[in-house]
């Protein structure tokens, strides 16, 4: 999968116009950044489509019409901003390797068929889990403060 492929599957046009200040209502409309625009003409959701003045595309042709970049400057943007793990042509043999406390481990076939989505879930589970822990000793020490 190229970098192209992975921006796309993980940010939506609509995630990306709320990022850079575009104001998206319920209905998933906004006012066009591309033409002078004073009520919500252009659609947003996996792409974007503007009736006013035509512009349509994907998450990174929105980008880059915003921004002034070529695409692939606004996929790197995209993936750097939305914390989106790129491939690497160059680090085939790196990416299959992660580091633990006693070395190199090979990933898990599990590990890899995540998407960046559930990857998150799981970071944020386990915030949780140690969040949960941080808790619970903090508020035994202060009962021993406490007597």
């Amino acid at each position: 999968m190229n970098i192209f492929q992975t921006v796309k599957e993980a940010v939506t046009a609509k995630d990306v116009a709320m990022y850079y200040g575009i104001r998206v209502n319920r209905s998933n409309m906004a006012c066009c950044p591309f033409h002078d625009d004073h009520h919500p003409s252009m659609k947003v959701d996996k792409g974007f489509i503007c009736f006013a003045c035509g512009e349509k595309g994907d998450v990174i042709t929105f980008v880059s019409k915003l921004f002034g970049l070529s695409p692939y400057e606004a996929a790197k943007k995209i993936a750097a901003d939305f914390n989106v793990p790129v491939p690497d042509s160059n680090a085939k043999y790196k990416s299959s390797y992660k580091a633990n406390g006693s070395g190199m481990k090979r990933k898990s076939k599990k590990d890899s068929l995540k998407s960046p989505q559930q990857k998150q879930m799981e970071v944020e589970r386990e915030f949780g889990r140690w969040r949960q822990k941080c808790i619970i000793i903090l508020s035994d020490y202060l009962h021993l403060l406490e007597d």
